[in-house]
């Protein structure tokens, strides 16, 4: 009984307020996460999978759509990238604006996700818990697909909730036509998209059979098959390349480490903190403990406390919460090649804070409800602000291996000590990726080509379309100029010389301060 004042109460705020408030509220949080994350645009290089996404974006449609096939991700992502620069700009920070307008779009759908299913508290709630989120922030300021793959989540999540609200035919059939649409083209921007998906189907046959009909036979919700039937045949036309690519993965092996018990540690302390579990010291060792425990008591008394009709939502926010992260970690145990990484089970800690918002908001206490709420609150959310500072501090750091790019940075000293035309010459063809966006009239960046190109779907694009920035014979190259340098961000990567004749004439060595090691080499060489 303890829960019908605070039932009441809500109802008379979400009725006498009107509905500006909201759009204030959602617009004030998404300023707040600009604020953040437009600084981050252009202070930071970018690394090869950004570079590889300008690569493409810069083909025409066909090509992209061909040399992506020999990657590891579908097509969409990189055709919109594609009219994004045509529209606007190609510098890094306006492609990268790209994933924070998407974010911008997250934030608005898991608002109005919210707000339908819990109510207008509950939508207000969530919302410092998702713009503060230290890995959402972090995958919004890259060039890559994740938030874009995470609206395709968050729009197909909604459309599901509002079907349990709709029971006129005709609107339930455009509804789940919708949906699998939004199933489809969350497949055709990433393929781990399909972990949501499962959930999704996980949670309505799990709650087709708590509800099962009077004779008790359980039978799947028609359409809810035909719209995962429309999804599988919109994605047939790229189905063949991902069955390529699991093949390939699956033999060949990938990069990614082996699951292990700090998998799952670290996943806690990359989502709130940004950091792994084996650099929490300290005090953050209580604090993050403490995070896992009250957060964990928040979701099960909630659990406990929420009226019968909002069980079944509150279901599906925790199955999506866990459910990527565990499936990915199952996909990822022999017989199958390890694929977990954080980027891919992003949407499951976007609604992991969601989870988090929407239990605040229901749980109620008999004495000192607001105080004690707030004190939670501000508990969580500071564990998250520091995470979110860690993102300032670190930037564009790759959360998988711990290394920075620094070739832009590199590449902006050579360009700020030298105004003559000096090209840059690349060896690597990851580091070519990466620096590319930062070319200059005064110095425009090559790359040294070589049949290996045609070894990998990566670099196939390389080889087979040098244009004018494929080397093949370096000693005729260097012949048009006085001056070269060589970029690297490995030793091995600027071991050479362009020709034994040339002497070195100067240096630029670029630290990552924070792991204490050199990140990326520049030297210039001097025609005889």
């Amino acid at each position: 009984m303890a829960q019908l004042p605070l039932v009441r109460h809500k109802k008379r705020i979400d009725r006498s307020l009107p509905a500006w408030v909201d759009i204030i509220i959602l617009a004030l949080s998404i300023a707040i996460f600009y604020i953040i994350i437009t600084p981050m645009l252009s202070s930071d290089s970018t690394y090869f999978d950004e570079g590889y996404s300008v690569y493409l974006a810069h083909l025409n449609i066909p090509s992209a759509v061909y040399y992506t096939s020999l990657d590891v991700h579908p097509p969409l992502y990189y055709i919109a990238l594609h009219f994004w620069q045509m529209v606007f700009d190609s510098s890094i920070f306006v492609l990268r604006m790209m994933s924070v307008v998407w974010a911008a779009i997250c934030i608005a759908l898991a608002f109005f996700l919210v707000r339908r299913a819990f109510g207008r508290i509950a939508a207000w709630i969530i919302l410092p818990f998702i713009t503060f989120s230290p890995l959402f922030l972090r995958y919004s300021e890259t060039a890559r697909m994740y938030t874009m793959a995470l609206a395709f989540c968050l729009a197909a999540t909604y459309i599901l909730v509002r079907l349990q609200g709709t029971v006129e035919r005709k609107k339930r059939t455009v509804l789940w036509i919708i949906y699998g649409v939004f199933v489809a083209g969350g497949m055709w921007t990433n393929y781990f998209t399909a972990l949501i998906w499962i959930c999704h189907g996980l949670w309505v046959i799990s709650e087709r059979y708590i509800l099962r009909n009077k004779e008790g036979k359980f039978i799947l919700p028609k359409g809810w098959l035909s719209a995962i039937a429309m999804a599988v045949l919109l994605y047939i036309p790229w189905l063949p390349s991902l069955i390529t690519r699991y093949k390939d993965i699956q033999d060949n092996g990938f990069w990614i480490k082996p699951i292990s018990i700090d998998t799952i540690s670290s996943t806690i302390t990359t989502m709130t903190l940004l950091r792994p579990a084996s650099s929490i010291t300290s005090w953050l060792v209580i604090g993050i403990v403490g995070w896992i425990g009250v957060a964990t008591w928040l979701v099960t008394r909630t659990y406990k406390e929420i009226i019968p009709t909002k069980k079944p939502l509150y279901r599906l926010v925790i199955i999506m919460s866990i459910g990527p992260i565990i499936l990915l970690g199952l996909l990822s145990l022999p017989p199958f090649r390890p694929a977990y990484t954080y980027r891919y089970v992003l949407a499951g800690v976007f609604m992991s804070m969601l989870l988090i918002g929407v239990s605040l908001a229901i749980i109620s206490f008999k004495k000192h409800q607001l105080a004690k709420k707030i004190c939670i609150g501000m508990f969580l959310l500071i564990i998250l602000v520091i995470g979110m500072f860690n993102f300032i501090h670190q930037g564009n750091r790759n959360l998988d291996t711990g290394g920075k790019s620094t070739v832009g940075d590199a590449v902006a000293q050579i360009d700020s000590q030298v105004s003559t035309i000096e090209p840059i010459i690349i060896k690597s063809p990851y580091t070519y990726y990466a620096s590319m966006v930062y070319e200059t009239k005064t110095h425009p960046i090559y790359y040294l080509y070589t049949e290996s190109l045609k070894n990998s779907g990566v670099t196939r694009g390389l080889y087979d379309m040098p244009n004018e920035r494929g080397i093949k014979d370096i000693s005729t190259f260097i012949k048009k100029f006085s001056y070269v340098w060589i970029l690297g961000e490995d030793k091995n990567d600027i071991g050479f010389s362009p020709s034994p004749t040339w002497k070195k004439v100067k240096s630029i060595i670029i630290n990552d301060t924070d792991r204490g090691v050199l990140s990326s080499y520049a030297i210039q060489y001097q025609a005889p």
